[in-house]
């Protein structure tokens, strides 16, 4: 057996067990091999999370540990949180980070600052909030506790990362004494502990802290690369179990961490929601404009990536009687980003039902068009072959007669109606309509 699959067995065999592993999703799951998984490795159920194709989402907090006037040990407000969005498509662990501060709506607390939900209801009320304030309904989370954070650092022989700052800062109460140089340092697991927590003296505040929480992830993935490290798999495991609570079952963990192993180091993107500093009555707080959390869960939960779309080429046939639907649509799609070079008439009678096809070698692009869709058109198939299409009456001709190339055609069925096209517009709603 080579030296990986014996890793990746390690890890299959103990697949109970990785819920419990700190930073669960975020170290693992999230990019930290290199390789696809060995020929026969167990790669989970791949209809655990249902559709295939489709993005699934993981609510990330990260807590403090909070005592009762009785000595209880309490969850306590999120000093982390994020989202975590695994893409089978595309290849890609996308993580979006929410500021720690951000003022909300609690939903039976009313107005605070985000991170306080955990502290007054655990998982479910912080699931709820972050279900709430993102517009997304959450079906899975993990919750990290802080406990036990050096000494997981610690097994892996520390990390190596960039200081932005010299960190100078003592905090008795959650016994933080953190004095770490700026410049490349290799940090123990206690100061990394420090490195990822501190915020008071970054210029950038909380924004920095979270910048620092992403670098914390990378550098934490580059070590777990190193075959030193797997013989501390079974150690890590056990000890992350005492400190992570999680809905995921052992066939969703194994799914999610093979579309990790897909996506590599290099799939692993991160971002942080934009806010605004607010101050209510001497507090301060972090303000979201609605608007740009629309756009950045769209981007980064929901996967509508204008950019990338961009790149599609996209045509329209209608048969007699939808022109109208047609061009609507057509409007449609261009605020989602894609190029739509060519609205016509189809030739012949067809009644098929909406369908969307794909050139043999935009597949992908076509799958990703219909998984959009389907947020708004939910019976809507998997994209169809575009060699159907492949007639001469079926080209598109520029001006001059010239034919035109496209990637990706959307079929207008005849049952398609201007108020399933409305629903389109409404995935991307920070674009401004006519």
């Amino acid at each position: 057996m080579k030296p990986r699959s014996r890793f990746w067995w390690a890890l299959g065999g103990t697949g109970a067990l990785l819920v419990g592993l700190a930073v669960a999703l975020v170290l693992w799951v999230m990019g930290a091999v290199t390789e696809p998984l060995p020929a026969g490795a167990d790669r989970g159920d791949p209809q655990a999370l249902g559709d295939p194709d489709q993005r699934i989402s993981v609510l990330i907090l990260g807590y403090d540990v909070e005592l009762s006037p009785t000595g209880r040990r309490l969850i306590g407000r999120s000093d982390t949180i994020m989202v975590a969005t695994f893409d089978p498509l595309l290849k890609r662990v996308e993580v979006l980070s929410v500021p720690r501060d951000t003022r909300t709506e609690i939903p039976g607390r009313g107005q605070d600052k985000i991170n306080a939900a955990t502290a007054y209801g655990g998982a479910s009320l912080g699931v709820a909030t972050l279900s709430q304030f993102l517009g997304v309904p959450f079906q899975h989370y993990v919750l990290v506790s802080v406990e036990g954070f050096a000494d997981l650092v610690d097994m892996i022989g520390g990390i190596d990362v960039y200081v932005p700052y010299d960190m100078n800062y003592d905090d008795p109460a959650q016994d933080l004494s953190i004095h770490i140089k700026k410049g490349f340092q290799h940090l123990n697991g206690y100061q990394a502990m420090g490195f990822v927590r501190e915020r008071y003296g970054d210029p950038e505040g909380d924004f920095g802290r979270v910048k620092r929480q992403q670098a914390f992830l990378k550098a934490v993935a580059e070590k777990m690369v190193q075959p030193s490290n797997w013989k501390n798999v079974p150690q890590l495991v056990k000890e992350a179990l005492k400190h992570v609570r999680t809905n995921l079952t052992v066939d969703e963990i194994l799914t999610l961490a093979s579309i990790a192993y897909d996506a590599g180091p290099d799939g692993l993107v991160t971002d942080t929601l934009p806010t605004t500093d607010l101050w209510l009555k001497g507090v301060s707080y972090q303000k979201a404009d609605p608007k740009t959390v629309a756009l950045y869960v769209n981007r980064y939960v929901r996967g509508i990536d204008p950019e990338e779309n961009s790149r599609i080429r996209v045509r329209i046939l209608y048969p007699e009687g939808q022109e109208k639907v047609a061009a609507s649509l057509a409007e449609a799609l261009q605020t989602l980003g894609y190029p739509v070079v060519d609205v016509s008439p189809a030739h012949g009678d067809y009644k098929r039902p909406t369908a969307v096809f794909a050139q043999r070698d935009k597949v992908v692009a076509g799958r990703v068009m219909v998984r959009t869709l389907r947020y708004v058109w939910e019976e809507l198939s998997s994209p169809y072959d575009a060699s159907y299409l492949d007639r001469p009456d079926h080209d598109v001709k520029g001006p001059d007669g010239q034919i035109l190339p496209w990637d990706v055609a959307l079929w207008v069925g005849p049952e398609l109606t201007a108020d399933d096209v409305e629903k389109v517009f409404t995935l991307q709603p920070v674009v401004n309509r006519r």
